[in-house]
C-alpha cells in the first residue's frame, strides 16, 4: 500500500481484504526516540517474526553520507532507509535494519542478525550472516538468505508483489513467494519451509527434508533428494520428487507428479492428474478426478475415486483399489490385489499370483500367468485367465470366460454365460442362464444351472452334471460321467468307456458310435429316450417309449425298462430286455438273450442262437437263422420262421418253442397256411421221425407234425420239393396241441 494508505490505517477499526483468502498481512514499523533535543539510548525495529532493539552505551551518530536515512550505532549496527535512487546498502557484523527505496536497491545485510525490505524497485537483497529476515517489495526482486547451516538459525524471506527470484542458505528457512511468479530455491538448506503463494511459481527444494508448497497457481515444485513434504496447491501443477520417501499433495487442478525413487505418500486430490513413479513402496490416492497413475516398481497401495482412471504398476505386489469410473489398471508381474467398483474396468495382470475383484459393470479383466483369485461384479464381463490357471466367479450378468492350460475353477451366476478353456483340468459351475461351455483336453468337472446349455466337454475325462433344463453335452472323447436333470436333453460322447445318466426328460442320447469306443454304461431315466450306441455297452432306458439302437459287433446288455420300447442291437451277442409295455425288438447276428415282457410284443432274433422269452400278451416273436428258442407266453402268439431257418440236422439243432399254447401260430415263410398238413402218431427218435416226413412229403404236403417222445416235432417243407429242410420242436407238447388251424 501507499505511505498514505499505511498512515489512515487503523489496526482497530479496518482490515485488509485479499483475494487468496490464505495471504497474511505483514507490518514492520521502526521506531526512532528523537535525537534532536536529547541523545536516545536505543531504536526498537519490529517485524512479524523479529524484534531488533539498536543501544550502545557510547550513543549513536547520524549520517547522509549514504545518500538515505541511517544511523550508525556505536556497536556498528546499521539503520537505513533509502531514497529514491539505486542505493547499494552493506550492513555489518552487527544486527541492521536496512530499507530500500523506490529504487533498484541492492541491499546485503552482513553477518548480524538483519532486517531487509526492498519496497519499490527491482532490489537485489542479501542476507549474508546471521538470523535474517527479507521481504521483497512490489517489483521484481532477487533475495538471496544466505546464513548457516545451523538448524538453530532460522532465515525468513518473503518476497511479496513481483515476480521474485528467492535462494535459500545453508541454514533452516522460512521461504514465502508472494503475488508474482516466484523462482524460490531452497539450495542447500537444512530442511526449508517453502511456500510460493500466489501466483505461478517455480519451487526447489534441497538436498534436505523440505516442505514445500505452490498454493494458486501452476506451480513447479521440485523436491530433490530428502525426505520432502510437496504440496502443489490450487492450479495445474507439476510436482517432482526426488530419492526420499516423500509426502506429496498435488491439490485441486490437473497436475503432473513424478514421484521419483523413493517410497512416496502421494495424494492426488481433485483434478485429473498424471502421476509416475520410478520405485519405492508409495502409498497413492488419486482422488476423484480422471487419473494416470504409473506406480513403478514396489509393494505400492493405489486407490482413485471416482474418475476414469489408468493404473499401470511394475513387478511388486501392489495392492490396487479404484472407485466408480471406468479404470484401466494393468498391474505387472507381482503378487497383486486389484479391486474396482462401479463402471466398465479393464483389468489386466501379470505372472503373479493375482487377487481380482470388480464391481458393477461391464469389465474385461485378463489373470495372467499367475495363479490368479477372480471375482467379478455382476455385468457382461469379459474373463480370460492366460496360463497359470486359479479361480474365477463370474456374478450376474452374460459372461465371457476363457481359461488356460492349467488347473482352473470357474463359477458363473444368473446370466447367458460363455466358458472356454483349452487343456487344463477344469472344475466349472455354470449359473442359472441359457451357457455355452467349450473346455479342453484336460479332465474337466462341469455343472450348469436350470437354463438350456450346451456344454462340450473336449477330449479327456469329463464329468458332467446338467440341470434341469434342455441342455446339448458333448463329452468327447475320454472315460466321461454324464448325469442330467429333468429336461430334453442331448448328450453325446466319443471313443471311451463313459456313463451318462439322462434324468427325466425325453432325451437323446449318442455314445461311442464305432466299436472300438470303449464300455458305455447308459440309464435314459424317465422320458420317451432315443439311445443310440455302438461298442460295447449297458444300456437301460428306464420308464418311458425309449428308442434304443445299437450297432457293432460287440456284446451289449440293454434294458428297455417299462414302456412301449424299440429296440435294435448289432451283431454281438446281446442280453436285451424290456419288462412291460409293447416293445419292437430287434436283434442283428449274434447268439442274443431276448426278454420281451408284458405287452404286444415284437421279436426278431436275427441270425444265431437266440433265446427270447416274452410274458403275457399277443407276441409277433421270429428267431431269425439258426436255432432259436422262443418262450411266448401267455397269449395268442405268432411264431415267424424264414424257410429254411434251422435245417433238420437234428433235434438240437432246430428252433424249440418252450410253451407252445392251442392258440399260438406258426407262420413260416412261402410254406402257405395249414391246408397241407398232416401229423403222424409217433417216431422213436427225430431220425426216424424225418424219415416219416419225407416219406409223407409229396409235394403237396407240406407241414408233417410227428410226436417224438413227450416232444412234437414239426417239419416244414418250404420249397416244396418233396422234402423236409426246416423243423420246430414243441417242447413237452402231444399232437393234440397242434392243427392246422395254428398255421397262417
Amino acid at each position: 500500500m501507499t505511505a498514505a494508505q499505511a498512515a489512515s490505517f487503523n489496526s482497530a477499526t479496518d482490515q485488509m481484504i485479499f483475494t487468496n483468502q490464505t495471504v497474511t498481512a505483514a507490518q514492520v514499523s521502526v521506531s526512532f526516540v528523537p535525537f534532536t533535543v536529547n541523545t536516545p539510548d536505543y531504536v526498537v525495529l519490529t517485524a512479524p517474526t523479529k524484534t531488533l532493539q539498536f543501544s550502545d552505551p557510547g550513543g549513536f551518530r547520524a549520517t547522509s553520507n549514504m545518500g538515505g536515512s541511517a544511523a550508525i550505532f556505536a556497536d556498528s549496527s546499521l539503520l537505513y532507509a533509502g531514497t529514491t535512487g539505486d542505493d547499494t546498502v552493506q550492513g555489518g557484523s552487527a544486527a541492521d535494519g536496512l530499507y530500500g527505496g523506490t529504487g533498484d536497491d541492492s541491499l546485503r545485510g552482513g553477518d548480524g542478525n538483519d532486517v531487509l525490505q526492498g519496497n519499490q524497485g527491482e532490489d537485489t537483497l542479501s542476507g549474508e550472516g546471521g538470523d535474517d529476515v527479507i521481504y521483497g517489495g512490489r517489483d521484481n526482486d532477487t533475495i538471496d538468505v544466505g546464513g548457516f547451516a545451523t538448524a538453530s538459525v532460522l532465515q525468513f524471506a518473503q518476497g511479496n508483489l513481483g515476480d521474485d527470484t528467492i535462494t535459500g542458505g545453508a541454514g533452516l528457512d522460512l521461504l514465502l513467494g508472494g503475488q508474482g511468479n516466484d523462482n524460490i530455491n531452497a539450495n542447500q538448506g537444512g530442511g526449508d519451509y517453502v511456500l510460493g503463494n500466489l501466483g505461478n511459481d517455480t519451487i526447489a527444494g534441497s538436498t534436505a527434508a523440505d516442505t514445500l508448497g505452490g498454493q494458486d497457481g501452476d506451480d513447479v515444485v521440485t523436491g530433490n533428494g530428502g525426505a520432502d513434504s510437496l504440496d502443489g496447491g490450487i492450479g495445474a501443477d507439476t510436482i517432482t520428487a526426488g530419492g526420499g520417501a516423500d509426502t506429496i499433495n498435488a491439490g485441486d487442478g490437473n497436475d503432473s507428479v513424478d514421484g521419483g525413487a523413493g517410497a512416496n505418500n502421494i495424494s492426488l486430490g481433485a483434478g485429473d492428474d498424471t502421476l509416475a513413479s520410478t520405485g519405492g513402496a508409495d502409498v497413492i490416492d488419486g482422488g476423484a478426478g480422471a487419473n494416470s497413475i504409473n506406480a513403478g516398481d514396489g509393494d505400492n497401495t493405489i486407490t482413485t475415486g471416482a474418475g476414469n482412471d489408468s493404473i499401470v504398476s511394475g513387478t511388486d505386489a501392489d495392492l490396487i483399489t479404484t472407485g466408480d469410473g471406468n479404470d484401466t489398471v494393468a498391474a505387472g508381474d507381482g503378487a497383486n490385489r486389484v479391486t474396482t467398483d462401479a463402471g466398465t474396468d479393464s483389468v489386466t495382470t501379470g505372472t503373479g499370483d493375482d487377487t481380482i475383484s470388480t464391481g458393477t459393470g461391464n469389465d474385461t479383466i485378463a489373470g495372467g500367468a499367475g495363479v490368479n483369485s477372480i471375482d467379478a461384479g455382476a455385468g457382461a464381463n469379459v474373463i480370460s485367465v492366460t496360463g497359470g490357471g486359479g479361480t474365477v466367479v463370474g456374478g450376474e450378468g452374460n459372461d465371457t470366460v476363457t481359461g488356460s492350460t492349467a488347473a482352473i475353477s470357474i463359477s458363473t451366476g444368473a446370466g447367458d454365460d460363455t466358458v472356454s478353456t483349452t487343456s487344463g483340468h477344469a472344475t466349472i459351475a455354470l449359473g442359472e442362464g441359457v451357457n455355452s461351455l467349450a473346455s479342453g483336453t484336460g479332465n474337466d468337472s462341469v455343472t450348469s444351472g436350470s437354463g438350456a446349455d450346451s456344454l462340450s466337454t473336449g477330449d479327456g475325462n469329463d464329468n458332467v452334471s446338467a440341470g434341469e433344463g434342455a441342455n446339448t453335452v458333448d463329452a468327447g472323447d475320454g472315460n466321461n460321467t454324464v448325469t442330467t436333470g429333468g429336461g430334453a436333453d442331448s448328450v453325446s460322447t466319443g471313443t471311451g468307456n463313459d456313463s451318462v445318466n439322462g434324468g427325466a426328460g425325453n432325451d437323446t442320447i449318442s455314445v461311442s458310435t464305432t466299436s472300438a469306443g470303449g464300455v458305455d454304461l447308459v440309464n435314459g431315466g424317465t422320458g420317451d429316450d432315443i439311445i443310440t450306441f455302438g461298442g460295447r455297452a449297458a444300456i437301460q432306458g428306464g420308464e418311458g417309449a425309449d428308442t434304443i439302437t445299437g450297432g457293432g459287433s460287440d456284446d451289449n446288455i440293454v434294458d428297455g425298462g417299462a414302456g412301449a420300447n424299440s429296440i435294435t442291437t448289432g451283431g454281438g451277442s446281446d442280453s436285451i430286455t424290456a419288462t412291460s409295455g409293447n416293445d419292437t425288438i430287434t436283434a442283428a447276428a449274434g447268439n442274443d438273450s431276448i426278454g420281451a415282457g408284458e405287452g404286444a410284443n415284437v421279436v426278431s432274433g436275427g441270425a444265431g442262437t437266440d433265446t427270447i422269452t416274452a410274458g403275457s400278451g399277443t407276441d409277433t416273436i421270429t428267431g431269425g437263422a439258426l436255432r432259436d428258442v422262443m418262450t411266448g407266453g401267455t397269449g395268442a402268439d405268432t411264431f415267424v420262421f424264414a424257410a429254411s431257418d434251422s435245417g433238420v440236422a437234428s433235434s438240437g439243432s432246430i428252433d424249440t418253442i418252450t410253451d407252445w399254447a392251442a392258440a399260438d401260430f406258426i407262420d413260416i415263410d412261402d410254406a402257405g397256411t395249414g391246408a397241407n398238413y398232416l401229423e403222424i402218431t409217433s417216431a422213436t427218435d427225430f431220425a426216424a421221425a424225418l424219415a416219416l416226413a419225407n416219406t409223407a412229403m409229396d409235394n403237396t404236403v407240406i407241414y408233417v407234425s410227428i410226436l417224438v417222445g413227450s416232444d412234437v416235432v414239426v417239419f416244414v417243407d418250404g420249397n416244396a420239393d418233396g422234402t423236409a429242410d426246416d423243423a420246430i420242436l414243441l417242447t413237452g407238447k402231444a399232437l393234440t396241441d397242434i392243427s392246422e388251424t395254428n398255421f397262417i
